[in-house]
């Protein structure tokens, strides 16, 4: 299947990128968030339901307008505005060189992502965060938390009804 070649434009190519990580992005958290069973993290649903495809809606959008822009350009100068994909020669020493510093420089971000979002995941889950930080409305749950002997590791906020929260430990 090929497709037109109007889609062959920055704006659609850029739609089609934000398109397919927010597809990715959802389908990773949605797996990750059913794996996590009961420890999953309160706002997850929000990320996964509303946001995310929120934003894949946007690149979606994006698609047609690149067409659009790309059918105007090509009717005013008569020539497509992306003639050619560039052409990468490892044979190259510099072109090689540019591209081994681009994938590891590549690793090296997505790695240090990774690890500093665990850390801030860790961190929104923490008692501190939850208690003193985020949620000043669970103020008396904390000093319950504090005087209590059993010590759950994080506290977790119910909405269990449209009248009023419920607060309940998380035992994990």
């Amino acid at each position: 299947m090929r497709l037109p070649p109007l889609v062959h434009n920055r704006i659609s190519y850029a739609g089609a990128a934000i398109a397919l990580l927010a597809l990715a992005a959802i389908v990773f958290l949605f797996v990750l968030s059913t794996l996590a069973g009961d420890a999953e993290a309160p706002y997850a649903g929000l990320v996964i339901f509303i946001f995310l495809p929120a934003v894949l809606l946007v690149g979606l959008v994006l698609i047609p307008l690149g067409m659009l822009r790309e059918r105007r350009h090509l009717r005013r100068t008569g020539a497509y505005s992306i003639p050619r994909f560039p052409v990468v020669d490892l044979n190259i020493p510099h072109e090689r060189n540019a591209a081994t510093i681009f994938v590891v420089g590549s690793i090296v971000l997505v790695s240090m992502t990774v690890f500093g979002s665990f850390q801030a995941y860790e961190a929104t889950e923490s008692v501190a965060f939850c208690g003193s930080t985020c949620h000043t409305v669970m103020e008396p749950e904390k000093v319950a938390h504090r005087r209590s002997p059993a010590r759950p590791r994080t506290l977790r906020w119910n909405v269990t009804s449209a009248r009023a929260p419920s607060f309940t430990s998380n035992p994990s």
